[in-house]
C-alpha cells in the first residue's frame, strides 16, 4: 500500500478515495449472461432421445405410452434427468417418508428388464412432468431442456462475474505497471 502511495503521491486516504470513486456499479460483459457452448454440450449429447420423447406430448394414456417408447427406444432414459432439471445419471427418491423407502432411478442405457421400464415410466407420471405432457404445457421438449439448461447455467453467473472482476481489474494492473 505504501508502495502504490509514493507511486501516486498520495497519502492513504487519498489513495482510498480515488479507488472508491472509480467503482463502477455493473461490470457485465456479453459472456455474464449465459454459456451457450455449455448449454448446447449438455444438450447435442441428449437431443435424439429428447426428439423421440416428443412423441410423448398430448397422449391420453401417458404410461402405456411411456412404457412402449421406453422398451422400444430404451435409450430415450438418458434424457429423463434434464427434464426435472438434474445433473445425475441416477436419483433415489423417497417413495415412503414413514418407513423411510426409496427407490433408485438409473438413467444410465443399458438393457432393462420389465421392472425397471415400469419403474422409470413411473418416474415420468409420478413426477409430474406426465401430467405436463398430456396436457401440451410443452411444444417441444428440445426447446425446453435447453431452457432447463440455461436455468441450470444461472448458477455459473456468481463465477462468470468473478472472473469477469479478475480481467478486469487484470487490465487496470496491466496498465498501471506500465506506468
Amino acid at each position: 500500500m505504501n508502495k502504490l502511495c509514493r507511486l501516486l503521491n498520495l497519502d492513504e486516504d487519498q489513495l482510498f478515495e480515488k479507488i472508491t470513486k472509480s467503482f463502477r456499479g455493473h461490470i457485465t460483459t456479453w459472456e455474464y449472461f449465459v454459456n451457450w457452448d455449455k448449454v448446447w454440450r449438455n444438450i447435442h449429447p441428449i437431443e435424439k432421445e429428447l426428439n423421440l420423447l416428443n412423441v410423448l406430448i398430448g397422449k391420453e394414456n401417458m404410461h402405456d405410452e411411456t412404457v412402449g417408447l421406453i422398451k422400444e427406444y430404451p435409450t430415450v432414459i438418458k434424457a429423463f434427468p434434464i427434464l426435472l432439471a438434474i445433473r445425475s445419471n441416477s436419483i433415489d427418491v423417497l417413495l415412503d417418508s414413514e418407513n423411510f423407502i426409496s427407490r433408485n432411478f438409473d438413467f444410465r442405457h443399458r438393457e432393462l428388464t420389465n421392472e425397471e421400464v415400469e419403474a422409470l415410466a413411473g418416474y415420468i407420471i409420478d413426477s409430474g412432468f406426465g401430467d405436463i405432457l398430456k396436457d401440451k404445457r410443452i411444444k417441444n421438449l428440445v426447446d425446453y431442456a435447453t431452457g432447463v439448461e440455461v436455468g441450470l447455467d444461472s448458477n455459473g453467473r456468481k463465477n462468470r462475474g468473478g472472473t469477469l472482476m479478475e480481467t478486469l481489474v487484470e487490465g487496470y494492473v496491466k496498465l498501471l505497471a506500465k506506468n
